[in-house]
């Protein structure tokens, strides 16, 4: 009963309705999956459009595999992290595992997340919807690409700390993990 009231900002966070739009810091394979059964189990989306951003050091086709079977469509893009990878890049990879007509490449996440409502309002109407992904810092980052009205669950010390431990979290090896494996879930 006590965990009915856990709120977990960045795991399948609804930070919009009409398109709905979720966010969710899945970084890696397993997270994706996880990510991808949850969506699976929980939500009935007529159009369901991805925003993905992803860091360099991650696995991003693994990553994109786990969530083709959800996503209608993807726009891949990056964050304002230098460590992201880059929207062309990840487009490559996104081409060969969604096909061509169902991969769109956006610069900007504010952009790409403009690009994705508009696609999931297109033809899902109010069932249509959006997932941001791909990283911690996408899901820290990208309800500020969201127009006005679009809360984020903030950090002491505002924004600046919020993405820096979004970076932190990244970066830092797994309690238990083996020695080199960064980040993880």
């Amino acid at each position: 009963a006590g965990l009915a009231t856990v709120d977990s900002p960045g795991r399948l966070e609804i930070v919009r309705r009409s398109p709905t739009v979720l966010v969710d810091a899945a970084h890696n394979p397993a997270g994706a999956r996880a990510l991808r059964d949850a969506i699976q189990d929980s939500f009935t989306f007529a159009r369901l459009v991805g925003v993905v951003a992803v860091m360099k050091d991650k696995d991003a086709a693994e990553l994109l595999e786990a969530l083709e079977p959800v996503l209608d469509e993807v726009v891949v893009t990056r964050t304002s992290s230098p460590r992201a990878m880059s929207p062309r890049q990840l487009g490559e990879i996104a081409t060969d595992i969604f096909g061509e007509h169902r991969v769109v490449v956006v610069d900007e996440l504010p952009d790409a997340l403009d690009r994705a409502a508009g696609m999931a309002d297109e033809s899902g109407g109010v069932s249509g919807g959006v997932l941001a992904t791909g990283s911690v810092v996408t899901a820290a980052e990208g309800p500020h690409g969201l127009p006005v009205g679009v809360q984020l669950v903030g950090a002491p010390g505002g924004d600046a700390a919020l993405l820096a431990a979004a970076e932190w979290v990244e970066r830092a090896p797994r309690i238990g993990s083996s020695p080199g494996h960064r980040g993880g879930e």
